[in-house]
C-alpha cells in the first residue's frame, strides 16, 4: 500500500516499477556483478569522489559558521547530511515535537550548498513521526529516502521526502522489526536494511520503492547486549556492512548470556548473499562503528572504544573485498579526553581519495567537547587539520555530520551547539 504521511492530508502517489508483478527482480547493481545507519556517524557517500583526482593538504574555513533555522522544532539529534544533487544537500534530524512518538523525522534543504557561502537555507519541517527511523539517499535528486517503524501499525515503511517539505510518501512492508539498525540505498536503486531488536540484527534487501516490493533475506549480522550495525552503499555495486557483537559467531547460535561488544565484523552484501570479509576481537567494548566507501572496491571502517577505566581510542582500518588491509590509523585526538559520551561521536566522509574524519573530542573542561578535523590518505598517512574554533560557552554536543564535494574541494560540517542551536560550517581545500 502507498500512503501519504500522517502529517499532511494528501492524495497517495501512484508509483511505477513492479506493482502487481509476480517476478522478483532486484536492481543489477545490487548483485555485485549502502547513509548509513544510526551508528554511521553522519557519513554519506555523496563525497565518494566519482573518479575525481584530488589531493588536499589544507582545509580552510570559508567564513564563520552559521546558525540554521529550526522553525520551532526542538533541539535536533541524529544529524545526517545527505547529498541529493550536484549542489543540493538535505540535513535530516530527529526532533522532539510531540505527537504519537517522542521524536519526529525532520529536515531542511541546503541549496547552492557547495558553490556559495553561506548556502541558500530552506525552512525546516517534519516528515514522519517515529522513534525508529534511518535516512538514506532517495529515488531522485530532489528527495531523500528513509526506513521507519510506523508507530501505529508497528510495520516497516520505506519512504521518500523532500527536505523541508511537510509530510512524506511511503509504502508499507510486511515486516515488524523492533529496531532498524541501519539502512542504505544502493547505487542501482535497491535498499539494504539491517533489522532486528536491541540484541540481534539481520540483513535483507528491498527491491525498490514501489508497492509490494519483494524482499530478500541475506543473513545474520550478530548479537550482543546491544548490537551495533553500520551500512553504506558500495559505489561499485552492493553494500558494505559492519557489526559490533559479543561473539565471533554471528549466527547467534550460543544460547548463553550475550555480553558486551568486543568483536568487529565487516561484510559485503549483494543479491548473491552476505559475505563476511573480516573479523577482529578488540580489547575494550566497542561503542560506535562507522563506514565510509571509496572508489575501487575499498572502504574505511572505524571503531570507537571508550572503556571508562582506559584511554578512549578510535581505530580506522582500510578494507576491501579481500578483507582488512595493513593500513591502520589509530586516530589520536589532540585536545585531551574526557569521560565517555553516548553512541556516535565521529562523522566520516570521503574527499576524492582521502578520508575526512570529524570527531567530537571530549574534554574535562566542558560538558560537550571540541570538534576536530582530520585528513587521511589511503596509505594511512594522516594529519590533524584544525579544531573548529568554537568560543565558550558554545560547545558542541552530540554527534556531528559531514558531507563533501570532491570536484569543488568543499567539506560541510553540521553539529548542535550548546546555547546556540544547529550550526553549519564550510571548509575549502586549498592547494
Amino acid at each position: 500500500m502507498t500512503r501519504g504521511a500522517h502529517l499532511v492530508v494528501g492524495v497517495p502517489l501512484a508509483l511505477a516499477g513492479g506493482c502487481g508483478s509476480d517476478t522478483v527482480v532486484f536492481p543489477d547493481g545490487e548483485g555485485g556483478a549502502a547513509t548509513g545507519g544510526r551508528d554511521a556517524g553522519g557519513a554519506d557517500m555523496g563525497g565518494a569522489g566519482g573518479g575525481v583526482e584530488l589531493r588536499c593538504d589544507v582545509l580552510r574555513s570559508a567564513g564563520d559558521p552559521i546558525t540554521l533555522p529550526l522553525d520551532g522544532l526542538g533541539d535536533p539529534r541524529d544529524l545526517t547530511l545527505l547529498r541529493l544533487g550536484d549542489d543540493r544537500v538535505a540535513l535530516t534530524f530527529a526532533s522532539p515535537v510531540g505527537g504519537p512518538t517522542p521524536t519526529t523525522l525532520a529536515s531542511l534543504a541546503l541549496d547552492a550548498a557547495f558553490s556559495s557561502w553561506p548556502p541558500i537555507v530552506g525552512a525546516a519541517d517534519v516528515q514522519f513521526p517515529s522513534d525508529e527511523v534511518v535516512v538514506t539517499r532517495g529515488e531522485s535528486s530532489s528527495v531523500f529516502g528513509f526506513l521507519a517503524v510506523d508507530p501505529g501499525s508497528l510495520a516497516l515503511v520505506l519512504g521518500q521526502a523532500e527536505p523541508g517539505e511537510n509530510g512524506s510518501t511511503f509504502v508499507d512492508l510486511p515486516i515488524f522489526p523492533a529496531r532498524i539498525h541501519a539502512a542504505a540505498r544502493g547505487t542501482a536503486g535497491g535498499y539494504l536494511a539491517a533489522l532486528g531488536d536491541v540484541t540481534h540484527a539481520e540483513a535483507l534487501l528491498v527491491a525498490g520503492f514501489f508497492v509490494d516490493a519483494p524482499t530478500l533475506p541475506l543473513g545474520p549480522l550478530g548479537c550482543a547486549d546491544e548490537v551495533l550495525v553500520a551500512a553504506v552503499a558500495d559505489p561499485g555495486g552492493g553494500h558494505w556492512l559492519a557489526s559490533a557483537t559479543a561473539s565471533s559467531d554471528v549466527t547467534c547460535a550460543d544460547p548463553g548470556p550475550l555480553g558486551p561488544r568486543h568483536h568487529l565484523h565487516l561484510f559485503h552484501a549483494t543479491t548473491a548473499g552476505l559475505e563476511r570479509l573480516a573479523s577482529l576481537e578488540l580489547p575494550d567494548p566497542i561503542d560506535e562503528i562507522d563506514l565510509a566507501p571509496l572508489e575501487g572496491g575499498r572502504v574505511w571502517l572505524g571503531a570507537w572504544q571508550a572503556e571508562p577505566n582506559s584511554m578512549p581510542r578510535y581505530l580506522l582500518r582500510l578494507a576491501s573485498k579481500a578483507g582488512l588491509s595493513g593500513v591502520e590509523v589509530p586516530l589520536e585526538e589532540e585536545h585531551g579526553i574526557g569521560p565517555p559520551y553516548p553512541l556516535a561521536r565521529h562523522a566520516l566522509t570521503t574527499l576524492g581519495d582521502q578520508l575526512v574524519a570529524v570527531p567530537l573530542v571530549g574534554t574535562d573542561a566542558q560538558p560537550g567537547g571540541d570538534l576536530d578535523l582530520y585528513l587521511i590518505a589511503p596509505d594511512g598517512s594522516h594529519r590533524y587539520v584544525q579544531n573548529l574554533d568554537l568560543p565558550p560557552p558554545a560547545f558542541p554536543v552530540g554527534a556531528p555530520a559531514v558531507v563533501a564535494d570532491a570536484a569543488r574541494g568543499v567539506v560541510l560540517v553540521s553539529w548542535l551547539q550548546q546555547d546556540v542551536g544547529l550550526r553549519l560550517a564550510r571548509l575549502d581545500c586549498v592547494e
